[in-house]
């Protein structure tokens, strides 16, 4: 966003900490799963001694380790920016070469051990040390899943690099491949957790019945179904508050970029976008709240929060729908005017319609006018927006009249 608005002097300040934090923690999360592949092999070379070598004190010490040699590189790369590239170097292909070979070797073991199983059928093997290898297969394949997942997040990342550091001058080629890479690496982030919950069974019930136990139903109501779709409307309700959040944040930022469009087009625009926005960051979240404290029976809160989402909620939705039929008689306007579009429809008188607009949600303040405020505002409001349908029959016309030309001026030649 720095960058975006020419922010430069905040640009560089927010460069350092988050090169530095991508930086540690990436470092860290290969280091964890170098680890992890290293812990399956020792798993299948040691059998039973694996619990009594590799212990949680043990463990803790390790992963303390880690920490620490994070730390330090991390550190060092305050100190002198030159060491992050060697060292990331010899880290990743050391993690990578450490993954590889105890995959390997785990497979190898796996595929001799299936082979020692079809070549003795008769003989089957007791059931505690099938169900052992059984589970111990799920286990690396899962394991594996994770690795690849990083693999693929990382692996772009280092070829951009090596790439930056051959190819002498500034590219905007390599700019815009290093934020895809960038944003692909902190993706990583957000699809590990996914996969524990796909692939891994013991974390798939454990963040079923953590989420059942954060989201309890009362006593009287758990065989209810209904209270499934009170928590399915509280789930959609903040993930659509986040999505309209940063999508509308994006438009306004490119309305705020953008110069080629007629000032008072673009304010239209912009408090369209802004009435979104907040529908996002304020309409939704208090309907998710209104939703939960339903299921949780604060019944309260539940009055409070609905009352809150009602009005704000009815009052961004008029604002939102008076918005949308401003632009088409905005649009229509510039179809019938023609030149003087740009004379009558001034950026003051839009800042007006836009505030008398705004001013008229105050009879949403009162209950008892409410419902004869939106009988009388939506239809109107629907009834001008078909305006639109003009305007298309004016362009058809347009069209056949030019095709007729053509086609006259075809003949005459």
């Amino acid at each position: 966003m720095s960058v975006v608005f020419e922010e430069w002097r905040l640009c560089r300040f927010a460069w350092v900490p988050a090169f530095i934090s991508g930086y540690g923690l990436s470092l860290m999360s290969l280091l964890t799963m170098a680890a992890m592949s290293v812990d399956r092999l020792l798993a299948l070379l040691l059998g039973l001694r694996h619990k009594q070598i590799v212990t949680l004190k043990r463990t803790y010490i390790i992963v303390v380790t880690l920490w620490i040699v994070t730390f330090v590189a991390t550190l060092c790369n305050v100190l002198d920016s030159l060491i992050a590239p060697w060292f990331g170097r010899i880290v990743i292909s050391c993690c990578l070469l450490i993954s590889i070979a105890s995959y390997a070797k785990i497979f190898c073991a796996l595929r001799r051990h299936h082979a020692q199983v079809q070549s003795h059928v008769q003989q089957q093997p007791s059931q505690p040390n099938a169900l052992n290898m059984a589970r111990y297969k799920k286990a690396v394949y899962s394991a594996l899943w994770v690795q690849l997942a990083l693999l693929a997040c990382y692996v772009p990342m280092s070829v951009v690099g090596i790439l930056m550091a051959h190819i002498k001058g500034d590219s905007s080629h390599l700019v815009v491949a290093l934020g895809i890479v960038n944003t692909l690496v902190y993706f990583n982030s957000t699809l590990n957790p996914f996969l524990y919950c796909w692939k891994i069974s013991e974390v798939r019930r454990a963040v079923k019945r953590t989420i059942r136990q954060a989201l309890c139903c009362p006593r009287g109501y758990e065989g209810v179904d209904y209270m499934k779709y009170l928590l399915f409307f509280s789930a959609v309700h903040i993930l659509l508050s986040i999505t309209a959040f940063l999508t509308n944040s994006l438009i306004l930022v490119a309305l705020h970029k953008e110069s080629s469009l007629h000032r008072p087009s673009k304010l239209l625009y912009r408090s369209l976008a802004t009435t979104d926005l907040l529908v996002g960051l304020v309409a939704q979240p208090l309907y998710a709240t209104y939703w939960m404290s339903l299921v949780q029976e604060h019944w309260s809160l539940c009055r409070y929060a609905f009352d809150a989402a009602y009005i704000t909620g009815s009052a961004l939705f008029l604002t939102s729908l008076m918005t949308m039929t401003a632009i088409s008689v905005d649009r229509l306007l510039a179809l019938l005017l023609g030149l003087r579009y740009k004379q009558i429809v001034t950026l003051k008188r839009t800042y007006i319609i836009i505030l008398s607009l705004v001013s008229s949600l105050c009879a949403l303040l009162d209950d008892r006018i409410t419902f004869l405020h939106c009988l009388i505002t939506i239809p109107l409001c629907l009834v001008i927006s078909l305006h639109h349908m003009q305007i298309f029959f004016a362009l058809s016309d347009i069209i056949r009249f030019r095709q007729k030309i053509l086609f006259n001026n075809s003949r005459a030649n």
